[in-house]
This record gives structure tokens, C-alpha cells and sequence, in this order.
């Protein structure tokens, strides 16, 4: 580990004060490392809230980061939840840790799921009660857990690691009066921070779904006619 982290400060020398990409490369090791030391492991979203940026270049710091440090291993919890490490800490150990973190996504997802749930429920209720001629689709799931009311989008081109589909909180139609014509209402809601990226990443889906999106000589656009709407 010391060897490491000399033979790269060496080759980094003089870059760290002025690339803030650089000085988020010697953080992110420096984090692995000590969560190794204390044999623990070290989530993406920590290594976001550490670095004070945004998570497109946290992605690009990490992506770096293992490639001057190969040695440094990504574990991957439930196939979702990136997390990080040094080899040097003992399968053992590994495996506690692993176990440790589980167990914290299990309670602390599972409750954030729930709340995020009453909160699709509670934006729901508001478009039945306020908005005129709102009618909501439905769709069958193979998984009979998963609300009617839940819409699976079909894209063209992946966006955002989604390859072929995307999930979206409810659809629904809406016709003001006789005379007007009809308008499709999509609407994502997200529990807790957000940002540009999850706005930008909302649009992208929409643009690249088989359902909302439409080509134009200015390139791919969302149909007239359709509104995304972020809670």
C-alpha cells in the first residue's frame, strides 16, 4: 500500500494543486485506504459527499483512481451498490464487512422504498383530486408485487446504464375540455436529494423511450404532447 501510494504521488508531483481531478484521486485512495485499515468498506455515495462534487465526477475520479491503483477491488452488493476496498484486508475480514453492509442497506433501503412509495401514493391522490379528465394507465407485472400504476418504458438507446427499459412512477391522461386535444402526463418522483443529474437523466429516458420520444432534424426530442413531471 505504501509503495502504491508513493510510486503515484511521484508520477502525479505538481499536477495535484492545479487538476481538482487529480486531488480527487489522491482522496478517493486515501479513503480506501484508511476504510481498509479500519476494515470497513467505502460506499460510492460516501466518496460523492467527500469529494463535494457532483456524481458525474465522481465517476470519472474513481474511474481513474483504478487505473493508477489496479490493485483496488469494487464490490458490488445486491448488484446495485457500488463499495470499495483494499486486497489487503483479510477474506474474513472482507466477508464481515460485506455482511455489515447488507445488513444496512436491507433496513435503511427497505425504509427509504416505503417512504418513497407514500410519496408516489401522496402525488398520486393530488392529480385524482385536482386535475380534470386525469385517467391512469396500468400495466400487468410479472411481478405481482410491483403497483399497476407503475409503467414500464421501452428505449431504443440505453440512457443512464438503462439498456433496453425504464421504469416510470404513473402516466396519465388528461383532457381539459371537449375541444382541447388530449395531453400524456409522465411523472418520476424521488425521495430525498436531487439534482440536475436526476432531472437531465428523466428527460434522457423520456427522449429515448419507443413511447414519448419522437426524431426531428434538431435531433431526438420528447413528442408534443407529452409532459414530464418530476415530484
Amino acid at each position: 500500500m505504501e509503495e502504491a501510494i508513493q510510486r503515484t504521488s511521484v508520477a502525479l508531483e505538481g499536477k495535484a494543486s492545479t487538476n481538482p481531478l487529480v486531488q480527487r484521486v489522491h482522496q478517493i485512495r486515501d479513503l480506501v485506504f484508511e476504510a481498509t485499515k479500519l476494515r470497513g468498506l467505502v460506499s460510492f455515495n460516501y466518496i460523492v459527499e467527500k469529494l463535494r462534487c457532483t456524481e458525474h465526477e465522481a465517476n470519472l475520479a474513481l474511474s481513474r483512481a483504478l487505473q493508477l491503483y489496479p490493485e483496488l477491488k469494487e464490490v458490488k452488493l445486491f448488484d446495485a451498490y457500488r463499495y470499495y476496498c483494499h486486497p489487503s484486508m483479510s477474506e474474513e475480514n472482507l466477508k464481515a464487512a460485506i455482511s455489515l453492509k447488507e445488513n444496512y442497506l436491507r433496513k435503511s433501503k427497505g425504509r427509504d422504498n416505503r417512504i418513497g412509495h407514500n410519496w408516489e401514493a401522496v402525488a398520486e391522490w393530488f392529480v385524482d383530486q385536482f386535475t380534470i379528465g386525469a385517467k391512469f394507465w396500468t400495466q400487468d407485472h410479472r411481478n405481482r408485487v410491483m403497483d399497476s400504476r407503475r409503467i414500464t418504458i421501452y428505449l431504443i438507446k440505453p440512457a443512464n446504464g438503462r439498456r433496453n427499459n425504464a421504469e416510470v412512477d404513473r402516466v396519465w391522461e388528461a383532457t381539459q375540455s371537449i375541444f382541447a386535444q388530449p395531453v400524456t402526463c409522465v411523472l418520476s418522483c424521488k425521495w430525498g436529494l436531487v439534482n440536475k443529474d436526476h432531472l437531465d437523466d428523466f428527460l434522457e429516458v423520456l427522449m429515448w423511450s419507443k413511447e414519448y420520444g419522437v426524431d426531428t432534424p434538431e435531433g431526438r426530442q420528447v413528442k408534443q404532447g407529452v409532459i414530464g413531471i418530476f415530484a
